[in-house]
């Protein structure tokens, strides 16, 4: 599997990280805590790289909020099953002292795979729709992917769901 470059996967994680909406019922308890555990393991990215996962972007941010640093698991991007036991990217903060600190956990599908497997309709997770691929992306090379966003370990004051968190901070 070809991961994108690093500014090609931040420009289509900013591009296609659209407005959305977002409710507190989305996501039931068992949701959210079955994500904050399987994420539970990575809370140190070395931890993360140690399983396999890979860095794919810099610090995302814009007016909006932060993103953070996508740790990736390459073999789950392109597997079309969305499990809350197995985020596809881990997001880390980047902290004072150097570190970097997990806020929270991205479910990404690509599109192609997910239409593969017999899918018509948008991917779901925690009773909510994944946000959709950029159809105008500037890049022809990146692949169009689904994502959700889920704050598990850094509150989001706009909601679980959304794409950016004006709580963290690439500064």
């Amino acid at each position: 599997m070809n991961v994108p470059t690093t500014p090609l996967l931040a420009a289509a994680m900013i591009l296609s990280a659209g407005i959305g909406c977002d409710s507190p019922t989305d996501a039931g308890p068992d949701d959210v805590e079955l994500m904050r555990q399987a994420s539970a393991a990575y809370t140190s990215a070395e931890a993360a790289l140690a399983v396999g996962f890979v860095p794919l972007s810099e610090c995302i941010a814009s007016p909006a909020g932060a993103m953070g640093f996508h740790y990736g698991m390459p073999a789950r991007l392109d597997d079309a099953v969305i499990d809350p036991n197995a985020p596809e990217v881990m997001l880390y903060e980047p902290q004072a002292d150097g570190s970097l600190r997990l806020v929270g956990v991205e479910f990404m599908m690509h599109q192609d795979a997910w239409a593969a497997a017999g899918n018509t309709e948008a991917p779901t997770m925690a009773g909510r729709a994944f946000d959709p691929p950029n159809p105008n992306h500037p890049d022809p090379m990146v692949r169009p992917f689904w994502t959700l966003h889920a704050w598990v370990w850094q509150e989001n004051p706009e909601g679980m769901f959304m794409p950016f968190n004006p709580a963290v901070s690439c500064g």
